[in-house]
């Protein structure tokens, strides 16, 4: 089903992404496909076929032998046991095949296993994996964080992208933080919009949250969180946190430009003396305390 005629017995069609979907002569689709636009797998996913590698791998126009973990295991009786020495020799036997005869090595099946992944591809020469069904993928579930310490087991489908800019900004020995949730304190920023640079947007959350013109935003590190927003629209999002020193340009403090959720929780911009930084709860799923102390011994160097 692969291959045209004389080939195969695949029926023709008028327009193919191969040739951007633009009319072509049979004969050059035909051509074209039969010699470099298709691929032949073949499933090796029972015994016979296992006692018979040698002669399918040789046939010709079989580009990739691909083992089917679990229906292979289970007609051999060992039923999802990968570590078993009889599967072992089955990916072996097989690779052996595949190599001898210049086809590709192809496994799937295997999704929560990669040191055996590892093992298939670096050891025996596998160049086709699938890593995943996308049914696995869509039912797959993370745990999410929120502010308040709690954890949501939450569908990956649900996630959300979350991109935002933190800025860090230290004045004569004291960094500047917004005071929420009663007595949790967070680093200004928010956000980053489409279109914006992160450098840009550090500055205007600073700007928008705490009144002060900040400048030279220098990227201090990144952080990759699962977070539940429980304490406001309650949606879950992989969020990437950029963390930026920010120099202390002018204004004075105040509530600015917060949107209807924070003016709920967040009560006042205040400078918090460096050396309270560990005694201070933080109002966040990632502990920045750490980019603070890092920015602070880089001023001080």
């Amino acid at each position: 089903m692969s291959k045209f005629p004389p080939l195969g017995k695949r029926s023709l069609t008028a327009a193919l992404p191969h040739f951007n979907f633009q009319r072509t002569s049979p004969a050059e689709v035909t051509e074209t496909i039969n010699n470099i636009g298709s691929t032949v797998i073949v499933m090796i996913e029972t015994l016979e076929a296992l006692n018979h590698i040698d002669g399918i791998a040789a046939i010709e126009g079989v580009d990739i032998l691909l083992l089917g973990a679990n229906d292979l295991s289970l007609e051999m009786g060992i039923p999802g046991d990968w570590d078993h020495t009889d599967f072992r020799n089955a990916l072996m036997t097989i690779a052996t095949a595949c190599t001898y005869h210049g086809k590709c090595f192809g496994i799937a099946g295997i999704y929560t296993r990669p040191a055996i992944c590892k093992l298939a591809v670096q050891e025996l020469g596998a160049r086709f994996v699938l890593g995943h069904l996308d049914i696995g993928l869509l039912a797959m579930t993370v745990i999410c964080r929120d502010v308040y310490g709690k954890t949501h087991e939450t569908p990956i489908d649900q996630l959300q992208w979350g991109i935002s800019a933190y800025g860090i900004v230290i004045k004569d020995g004291k960094v500047l933080l917004l005071k929420q949730f009663g007595h949790k304190h967070e680093l200004p920023g928010g956000g980053i919009e489409i279109g914006e640079d992160p450098k840009d947007a550090v500055i205007r959350e600073v700007k928008e949250e705490t009144g002060l013109t900040v400048g030279g935003p220098t990227l201090l590190g990144m952080e990759s969180n699962l977070f539940r927003a429980s304490h406001s629209t309650g949606k879950s999002f992989h969020s990437l946190l950029f963390y930026f020193r920010c120099e202390y340009v002018k204004g004075e403090v105040f509530l600015g430009g917060l949107d209807e959720y924070e003016k709920q929780y967040v009560q006042k911009v205040e400078w918090v003396e460096l050396s309270s930084l560990d005694k201070i709860a933080v109002g966040s799923t990632v502990d920045y305390r750490t980019y603070i102390r890092q920015s602070n011994k880089t001023a001080l160097d």
